[in-house]
């Protein structure tokens, strides 16, 4: 019988919610507030990013900040390090308003705009941009939704809502 009473150790806590993706962003599956992952750490609910980042890089300066800049576009949910860089708060708003996350006249607050993200950008998705095509295309030619989302390994539901352009309407 497991001893309840001890507690798992951190890093095995993290790493479990970590997914390292191919192109490089490392995305939280744990909890998410605002897009963020997070994490209780020494009974405190921290942001995911900072714990990563503590466990891979050591110490944050008091009162500075980590700051995303994940190649194919920033990403709350990323937690990978080599995606993050430490700066001031004043650093983080003046990045996000230069990026785009950020509502206009409010770059002087923390008042954040949730970053936009379509498709297979989303930190969750099972299908990919060119699945989707796949899968209208076939669709249009008389495969059915139920085969369709076997073959692609997701619910009913999702490939019709695809298929029908109720979701992935980027597309």
């Amino acid at each position: 019988m497991a001893d309840v009473s001890r507690p798992i150790p951190i890093e095995d806590r993290v790493w479990k919610f970590v997914d390292k993706r191919p192109g490089g962003c490392w995305i939280w599956t744990g909890a998410l507030v605002n897009g963020y992952g997070r994490v209780s750490y020494r009974r405190k609910s921290m942001l995911a990013t900072r714990v990563v980042w503590l466990l891979t890089r050591g110490t944050i300066p008091d009162g500075m900040e980590l700051c995303h800049n994940c190649p194919g576009g920033d990403n709350r949910a990323c937690v990978n390090p080599d995606h993050l860089f430490i700066g001031e708060h004043a650093d983080n708003m003046r990045d996000a308003k230069d990026k785009g996350t950020m509502s206009r006249g409010l770059a002087h607050s923390a008042i954040m705009l949730p970053l936009v993200q379509h498709g297979e950008q989303r930190p969750l998705a099972k299908l990919t941009d060119a699945h989707v095509r796949e899968m209208r295309h076939r669709a249009g030619h008389g495969e059915s939704c139920a085969s369709l989302a076997r073959e692609f390994g997701v619910h009913r539901n999702t490939a019709q809502k695809a298929i029908t352009g109720r979701t992935w309407r980027h597309l």
